[in-house]
């Protein structure tokens, strides 16, 4: 837009500035439109802030609940072994823990199954092809093996050095399905890489594991075919773990035991045979904490609903912002119902929060007494694990099927930060809102720039006028001066 010329004042017709007129005029129509959109703004933006301090708070109480809601870290245990040498264990979050002292004895550790081949000299290359094949030993039910036979199979190309072999058995997908390992050893006879070379073929742990070979070489000149060579000195069976926990005998393809004590898994590490006390004490101070750390973001959170819905308060941002909006109080409310009301898994005496000391008080704030929660862990922790978790690894994702206390809050507040929970409704209502705002700026910026176009043209039109006026003014008077003389 070209800048108003001042030709009232330039040609003393007027004492006013018709430059500083315009700009005067224009800002007279500009500002109290200005002040509503302005202040609209800022109260989307500050609205979009504060959903988002919601969302945080409320995932805080997601995250905090899912804590005390899932049996992993509600098995909080200290566990002592009377020789590590033999035994150790930690907490398996597999079951409830109950403390104790157990008498394990260690008998025989689980191994995989070895079978080792012919030794073979430092040249040494298959002679011809041959097909491997691999099937389960009897009673190994854990041995996996396929309809379609190439898929147990592994054929082995003529001139095939140890290593080419071995790489053909990992990259089977027999080996592959039972976790097969081949390797190489260089018994190293004079110095390294001379040979001879063993081929060494282990399978997992257990008894259900073991495997056996067969070849088409009737030779067998791998010597991997027991049917047809002997048993090297390397050989030896898959084997299950043998052991005793408090006299009762147990068996395992492992030595790492998650099922023999309740909450504890046993990692065996030698069989000596005689008996060694485990101490399995549970650590109520770290259930404690995390029940705590759960109050302070449930007490955060309603502290936040309260001065974000309530009237607004001078110096405080966040009061009012989210007055009138229904979705903030009724998210809080939704997940007081839940903190409230009887677990979906209540056990024993355990059957609400506040029997474990977790209650709101006159003025709606959620107190913690941790002395009751500590005693319902020593007494009872079946109970307070299943009223708080349902016993699950973590809370349930399909929201009907019952997480415990700790475990359906954390449900619900996922849900409310989910792509269609209110929190996302709350936001994008708000991100509306905020377009609007900037479509009536752009409006508004649109019209001004009418406005003080036409106030110029005006101005202009004027500004011609008073020059011709001028201009014939001065006619005149050159007239009557001539005549005058």
């Amino acid at each position: 837009m070209a800048a108003s010329t001042n030709i009232i004042k330039t040609l003393g017709a007027a004492d006013l500035d018709t430059q500083e007129l315009v700009t005067k005029l224009v800002a007279a129509t500009k500002e109290p439109r200005q002040k509503l959109i302005d202040a609209e703004k800022k109260k989307v933006e500050v609205g979009v802030s504060t959903a988002a301090l919601l969302s945080s708070a409320i995932s805080t109480v997601q995250t905090t609940a899912t804590e005390i809601g899932s049996l992993g870290k509600l098995n909080q245990l200290t566990v002592t072994s009377g020789d590590t040498a033999v035994v150790t264990g930690t907490s398996s979050g597999t079951g409830a823990a109950r403390a104790g002292n157990y008498a394990v004895k260690v008998t025989q550790l689980a191994a995989p199954q070895r079978r080792a081949s012919n030794e073979l000299a430092s040249a040494f290359t298959t002679t011809a092809s041959q097909t491997l094949t691999f099937s389960a030993a009897a009673g190994a039910s854990g041995f996996v093996t396929s309809a379609t036979a190439a898929e147990n199979q592994v054929e082995i190309p003529a001139g095939s050095t140890p290593a080419t072999v071995a790489s053909l058995i990992n990259s089977s997908t027999i080996a592959n399905n039972n976790k097969l390992k081949a390797s190489v050893i260089d018994k190293k006879t004079h110095a390294s890489g001379t040979g001879p070379y063993v081929i060494v073929i282990q399978g997992q742990s257990g008894t259900t594991n073991g495997y056996s070979i067969s070849t088409t070489d009737a030779a067998d000149e791998l010597g991997l075919d027991r049917a047809k060579t002997a048993a090297k000195d390397t050989d030896n069976s898959a084997a299950n773990a043998a052991f005793t926990v408090n006299n009762v005998a147990l068996e395992r393809s492992s030595n790492t035991v998650t099922d023999a004590i309740s909450g504890v898994s046993l990692n065996l590490k030698t069989a000596p045979g005689t008996t060694i006390n485990l101490t399995v004490a549970s650590n109520s101070a770290a259930v404690v904490n995390n029940v705590k750390a759960f109050v302070e973001a449930f007490n955060l959170l309603g502290t936040l609903v309260k001065r974000a819905t309530g009237p607004a308060v001078k110096g405080d941002d966040i009061s009012g912002t989210l007055k009138g909006d229904s979705g903030a109080r009724g998210a809080y409310t939704a997940l007081r119902a839940k903190v409230i009301k009887e677990s979906s898994s209540k056990s024993g005496s355990v059957t609400h929060f506040n029997s474990l000391g977790v209650a709101f008080d006159r003025n709606g704030v959620l107190q913690f007494d941790e002395s009751k929660l500590t005693e319902a862990m020593e007494t009872a922790p079946d109970d307070v694990i299943k009223a708080l978790s349902n016993n699950r690894s973590s809370p349930s994702t399909v929201a009907s099927l019952d997480s415990g206390l700790a475990g359906d809050v954390a449900v619900a507040a996922a849900g409310m930060l989910k792509s269609s929970g209110v929190i996302k409704a709350m936001t994008a209502s708000f991100e509306s809102r905020k377009v609007l705002v900037e479509t009536k700026q752009s409006k508004l910026d649109k019209y001004i720039e009418g406005i003080q176009e036409q106030y110029e043209k005006q101005f202009s039109a004027l500004n011609s006028v008073l020059s011709e006026f001028k201009a014939t003014s001065e006619r005149l008077k050159s007239t009557f001066d001539r005549k005058s003389d």
